[in-house]
């Protein structure tokens, strides 16, 4: 009667049937009915917990032994059974309760490295900016001009800025990719002309130390679907690698070349290479050869698993071959080719001499040490400069000069550069006020910040920001990104008027 209640089946339904009949499909086709039963007779007994079928297709969830019987009269199998559905069901309750706890305390977890990872980026970009800008007016100044051994010592700082700014901003992505926050912007990119680029650039750094760096290219551009941003990312950590890597006398070969489908980027040098056992192990986060890690120029490991990571999120592929210690190592990228027309890239934007000439700037951050260095800097190349300490401050400052502006009709500053994370009145707040002002609908705002994740810069773009720029600064992208929005300001003007022209 119980077997009756639990599974469907009448007594006379189920006599000279097989047991089969109870089982899954699955475990059917898997022959487990036919194996219970071969060990219930080689051991005397077969314990077992699973799903078997009802007469109206219904699963239940049973604990069950079968034991084997073998006397005069009888020889068989006797199977005794107990309903354990319900028991099953609350165990997977609970299961999925805290595997929903446990995502829910991973996620929160993840977020809190995120933002500290953010914070301690902002935390070492200010200082970082500060050497930076201060760097800038040295190299500007008529004594270091005129002396060649100032302007290695300029450049090494120079080099050693970039370094410690790339393993930030590595970190930092890292985390991006890691919570899905690691947004790419797909476009064409000529791989060649970029990597030829970064060749240049990096090419002090190897002939520093004796290297000899070139890059090939076939006739035909190698046009890749990639963001552009990314793409020099992989390529810089890579080369840099490769010089790191190489002993002084050595070559650092890169190549780009067509590969069917894909755009092929080779980094290839003569130097310590890699142990065969660790080929594996290289892009693992953190992961370092021993011998990197014993030669002092190990790094912390990151910059090869970011590349793997970004190569993937490109839709490509990244290998590393290695005959040994000794004998080089050769690292090759393939990304997906770009299969539609390609637009002209637009000109290069002007240098940083004489740019600033006339323009009125005023200069929002708390780090006013580094806030007035770059003030100076600016001044060097023609700017009149106003620095203010904080939020307050560089909106009584705004006010200050509408007003004194009121009469000739004139805006009271031509840009405004301001920091984020500034004390009683930070720089999302500033934006507001400046935007509700009149002589602040049109101004042109930069954000200066350590704070570059996706998240900060759309928070800015909506707080009334035009642009966007990450520290440490580069004067060069400074001077871009001015001429850049006070264009878009001025073109916004232009139409404006145009239209009231017309509507009039």
């Amino acid at each position: 009667s119980g077997a009756e209640k639990l599974f469907g089946w009448s007594a006379e339904e189920m006599t000279g049937q097989s047991i089969e009949r109870l089982f899954t499909p699955e475990d059917r086709e898997a022959g487990r009915p036919r194996r219970e039963m071969q060990l219930a007779e080689q051991t005397g007994r077969a314990e077992d917990t699973r799903w078997h079928l009802t007469k109206g297709g219904e699963r239940v969830f049973c604990s069950g032994l079968m034991s084997y019987v073998k006397t005069a009269r009888f020889r068989g199998y006797i199977k005794i059974v107990s309903d354990a559905t319900m028991a099953e069901l609350r165990r997977r309750d609970e299961s999925n309760a805290i595997i929903a706890a446990a995502r829910s305390e991973g996620a929160a977890s993840g977020a809190m490295k995120d933002e500290f990872l953010a914070v301690i980026s902002h935390e070492l970009k200010n200082p970082l900016n500060l050497i930076s800008v201060s760097t800038e007016v040295l190299a500007r100044m008529p004594q270091a001009r005129e002396s060649p051994s100032m302007q290695s010592a300029l450049e090494m700082i120079r080099r050693a800025i970039r370094g410690q700014g790339k393993i930030i901003d590595d970190l930092l992505d890292m985390s991006r990719i890691r919570t899905g926050k690691l947004v790419l912007n797909l476009e064409a990119v000529d791989m060649g002309a970029l990597a030829a680029n970064i060749v240049e650039t990096a090419g002090a750094d190897a002939s520093s130390t004796g290297l000899k760096l070139t890059c090939t290219q076939g006739d035909e551009p190698v046009m890749v679907r990639a963001d552009s941003a990314r793409l020099e990312q992989i390529v810089w950590n890579l080369v840099s690698n490769a010089i790191k890597f190489t002993p002084s006398g050595g070559r650092v070969e890169v190549r780009v070349s067509l590969d069917g489908n894909f755009g092929r980027l080779s980094v290839r040098d003569d130097g310590q290479g890699i142990e065969k056992p660790f080929l594996s192990r290289i892009f693992e986060m953190f992961g370092q050869a021993p011998s990197r890690a014993l030669s002092g120029k190990g790094g912390l490991g990151i910059g090869l698993a970011l590349v793997k990571q970004l190569v993937e999120r490109h839709g490509g592929r990244i290998e590393v071959d290695s005959p040994g210690l000794g004998h080089g190592s050769t690292f090759t990228v393939w990304l997906p080719r770009f299969q539609y027309p390609v637009v002209a890239s637009p000109p290069e934007p002007a240098g940083a001499e004489g740019s600033w000439r006339g323009l009125r700037v005023l200069i929002a951050d708390d780090t006013v040490e580094a806030a007035e260095t770059f003030g100076r800097l600016l001044e060097m190349d023609g700017a009149e400069v106003t620095v203010a300490g904080d939020g307050e401050r560089a909106l009584a400052a705004f006010e200050r000069a509408a007003s004194e502006q009121a009469q000739s009709g004139q805006a009271p500053f031509d840009i405004v550069f301001a920091d984020i994370g500034m004390p009683k009145m930070d720089g999302y707040e500033l934006a507001h006020r400046l935007r509700a002002l009149p002589s602040g609908r049109e101004v042109p705002l930069v954000a200066l910040t350590g704070f570059t994740r996706a998240d900060d810069v759309h928070r800015a773009q909506q707080s009334g920001f035009d642009a966007h720029i990450g520290k440490p600064l580069s004067i060069g992208q400074l001077t871009a990104t001015m001429q850049r929005v006070l264009a878009e300001r001025r073109g916004a003007d232009g139409d404006a008027a145009k239209d009231a022209g017309e509507s009039g």
